[in-house]
């Protein structure tokens, strides 16, 4: 009988430290089960980030493309205007060179002319000047706009 009570008192001591190991077991298992679930959290927010800071690249990287092309466009804008600038400057410089010509030919031709004839004459090469500004100012901004 002694036997007895003391094997049942062994069992029955085994049994709470079983009891207080299955609960400590499944405090454990809650308490990883909660840290796998908020690791899982962190993780799907740094994906989440991740795709983010790609969009943001690839944006950049286009619009870096973009400036790029941007520049290119610019520097042979930069091309046409100044060879456009230097054949207005070489035109200008042939329309005066011309008018120096005509007036030396015509120079004795104008001591016969009347005042009202040589005013028409002024009117005349005035229209002509005229026209030719605004054809350079035309010019200049085709070139700026392109």
């Amino acid at each position: 009988k002694q036997a007895l009570r003391e094997s049942q008192m062994e069992v029955a001591e085994l049994r709470k430290q079983t009891e207080i190991l299955v609960d400590r077991s499944k405090l454990e298992q809650t308490r990883i089960e909660t840290r796998l679930q908020a690791s899982q959290e962190e993780r799907n927010h740094l994906r989440k980030q991740l795709e983010r800071l790609q969009e943001k690249q690839q944006q950049d990287a286009a619009l870096k493309a973009k400036l790029t092309t941007a520049n290119e466009e610019i520097a042979e804008l930069r091309k046409k205007y100044e060879r456009a600038r230097g054949d207005l400057k070489q035109r200008t410089v042939d329309v005066h060179m011309l008018q120096v010509r005509v007036a030396q030919l015509c120079g004795s031709e104008l001591d016969g002319l009347t005042v009202s004839q040589l005013e028409e004459l002024e009117r005349m090469q005035s229209e002509a000047l005229r026209r030719c500004g605004v054809a350079k100012y035309v010019r200049l901004r085709q070139v700026r706009n392109r």
